[in-house]
């Protein structure tokens, strides 16, 4: 079986769990690499984004950077529209697109989802507690997985766990 292709949306954030799940995606520091970097092929996935600037200092992290536009050891050139084309390309390239929701003013990994949804992916989200407020944006996926971290929902719902969240349920639990 080959291995599925995976954008892996959420929050970025200094040596976030993205890390842990794609080893090899400390070692991009360069403007040229992050510019040309299309995938990193893991034990079992190939991961398609987002791809960030690494300085192990954090550098180029922090609120409104995605990982690549602060101010850091290195100086880059890269601006906004930039990381979105770069996001978007990786979300065409992906099978699935896992988003992590933890937090509620995730705004960029919300337009990532609708993206993905309006092309038809197959959306998975994982998050630590269900939140009411969010309804709008899981109705773009296709599985659910409540978990405490990250990584550990993921790996989850890649080895195919079948824990969903009834949307017919939901949708009667809080809107009638």
């Amino acid at each position: 079986m080959d291995k599925p292709s995976i954008y892996m949306a959420g929050k970025v954030y200094f040596n976030c769990w993205r890390h842990d799940l794609v080893p090899d995606l400390r070692m991009y520091m360069e403007e040229e690499e992050y510019i040309d970097l299309k995938q990193i092929t893991t034990e079992d996935f190939i991961y398609t984004g987002p791809f960030f600037l690494s300085c192990d200092h954090g550098c180029y992290h922090g609120n409104n950077t995605h990982g690549v536009m602060g101010q850091g050891c290195v100086e880059p050139d890269i601006e906004g529209k930039m990381v979105q084309e770069k996001c978007f390309e990786g979300i065409n390239r992906a099978d699935i697109v896992y988003a992590w929701l933890d937090s509620e003013d995730s705004f960029g990994t919300f337009v990532e989802l609708g993206y993905a949804y309006s092309l038809g992916k197959e959306i998975w989200i994982g998050y630590p507690s269900f939140n009411v407020d969010m309804w709008f944006v899981y109705q773009t996926a296709d599985k659910f997985l409540e978990d405490k971290c990250p990584k550990c929902a993921f790996r989850k719902l890649l080895k195919g766990k079948k824990t969903y969240l009834n949307l017919d349920g939901m949708r009667s639990l809080y809107l009638n």
